[in-house]
């Protein structure tokens, strides 16, 4: 019985052995499932450290980048402040310098325009002769303002305006001409280079012009060198060259330069007024036509006047001290119906050209009449006009006409000759070819035509003014 009894006192041990132990192994597995649980924390934060350790890693990269753009922008800004004390010093110079220059400059223009009004107002006068009463000015300053000096013109009716803001195109490129000319008369220029000067400006000026540079004591010791598109304003200026040299051909004054494939070649270009006309003729260009007619007999008028020293009345203008006397076209054309009273060619001229503002469209005192008045025109009529002019030449002094006429009647003779010899030459026929031909054939009735004319005009001569000529003779 004590055996049994151990047994079980042994088995009861055992089995309160085995509850701790039971116990101690639920306690041990809450403890590992802790110990896991902390485990699982653990690699959770050993992850997040990591990623932190990558971040701070990141950022102690971004950190030293930044720190080097820091240290970058601080030297760029050091090189700023020390760039825009510079700029400042060169904006306090610029300014310094700009002001020296504008000093410079107005005192240079100062000087240069001091005390040439008067000649500008001389030489603007000049080119606008003949003008309206309304667009004539009497006195010129010039004002500074804004570091600039403008030019004021005062008008007749003591009306004092800016001149850009009261002239025309036409007037204030004559302004600007005159300017130019008083500055140069100033400082004793040697030579002027004149580089299309009339463009814009009307017919009536440009041959203004042409009178004054002919005419002026300062231009006319000056070396001028002239270029122009204007084909009539040449024309003109190399006739009044003409006149003035007393040079009655004026085929042999003017040349123009071509170039060709052999190189440059001078050839003679013709500015006579009479070959101008009969080529604006033979194209119908009768406004063209007129234009020559009309410049050709105001030239032949004047010249006359001038050679025979024709006392003229005029008006003073009262436009400047100097009281600039003006004689007007119509005193002119007056004083040669005075002494030319009965003759018929100056009649018909005074009937069907003498309104010389009629033939100029650009002239400020056109009007609806003078439009009608040259349009009313057809070429038989011009070509009248063309000869009367001529004829009236030859009035004006017969005995020199008819010699000159002589002349020519030989020299169109002589070359009639020559052309009825090469167009009844075989040869020529048969190898100059049709074109040439052709062109000599429109020759031969030229020289016909002009041998029949020049012969009927020595025939009017000698039978009006009863003439023996020395071939008469």
């Amino acid at each position: 019985m004590e055996d049994v009894k151990s047994y079980f006192e042994e088995l009861d041990r055992l089995n309160n052995e085995i509850d701790k132990r039971e116990t101690i192994i639920s306690e041990l597995k809450r403890d590992l499932k802790k110990i896991n649980e902390e485990v699982i924390d653990l690699r959770t934060f050993y992850k997040q450290a990591r990623s932190i350790k990558e971040e701070q890693i990141n950022v102690a990269k971004e950190l030293e980048r930044f720190e080097e753009r820091n240290e970058m922008l601080t030297r760029q800004r050091e090189k700023e402040i020390e760039y825009n004390s510079f700029l400042e010093q060169v904006e306090e110079e610029y300014y310094n310098f700009y002001n020296d220059l504008t000093t410079f400059k107005l005192d240079l223009e100062k000087e240069r325009i001091s005390n040439i009004e008067e000649k500008i107002l001389n030489f603007y006068l000049q080119i606008n002769n003949h003008d309206d009463i309304s667009e004539r000015i009497s006195n010129i300053e010039f004002k500074l303002i804004k570091d600039n000096y403008r030019i004021y013109v005062k008008k007749l009716d003591s009306s004092q305006m800016d001149a850009c803001t009261c002239l025309s195109e036409g007037h204030l490129r004559a302004l600007g001409l005159s300017l130019m000319l008083a500055v140069a008369e100033k400082n004793k220029v040697p030579f002027l280079i004149f580089d299309d000067v009339v463009n814009a400006i009307d017919s009536d000026h440009r041959a203004n012009i042409i009178n004054m540079l002919f005419n002026d004591s300062f231009l006319e010791s000056t070396q001028l060198i002239i270029t122009t598109h204007d084909r009539l304003f040449w024309e003109r200026f190399c006739n009044q060259y003409s006149t003035l040299i007393d040079r009655k051909n004026v085929n042999n004054i003017s040349y123009i330069i071509n170039h060709t494939n052999k190189g440059s070649v001078l050839t003679q270009y013709n500015v006579g007024f009479e070959s101008k006309i009969r080529e604006a003729l033979k194209r119908y260009d009768i406004r063209q036509a007129l234009i020559y007619c009309r410049i050709w007999f105001e030239t032949i008028a004047t010249n006359y006047c001038v050679k025979e020293k024709a006392e003229l009345t005029g008006k003073f203008t009262n436009v400047s001290k100097s009281n600039l006397l003006q004689v007007s076209l119509e005193s002119i054309y007056a004083k040669l119906n005075e002494v030319f009273p009965d003759n018929e060619n100056l009649k018909s001229i005074k009937k069907d050209l003498i309104n010389w503002k009629a033939q100029n469209e650009e002239h400020h005192s056109f009007d609806e009449h003078s439009l009608n008045f040259v349009h009313s025109k057809n070429s038989n009529e011009v070509s009248n006009i063309y000869k009367s002019i001529k004829r009236f030449i030859n009035d004006m002094d017969p005995h020199a006409s008819i010699s000159q006429l002589e002349s020519d009647l030989k020299v169109t003779e002589n070359k009639l000759t020559k052309s009825n010899f090469r167009l009844q030459s075989r040869g020529f026929l048969e190898n100059a070819g049709e074109n040439k031909v052709q062109i000599e054939q429109e020759l031969n009735m030229e020289y016909k035509f002009l041998k029949e004319e020049i012969t009927k005009e020595i025939t009017r001569l000698k039978q009006k003014y009863t003439i023996v000529s020395q071939t008469d003779r």
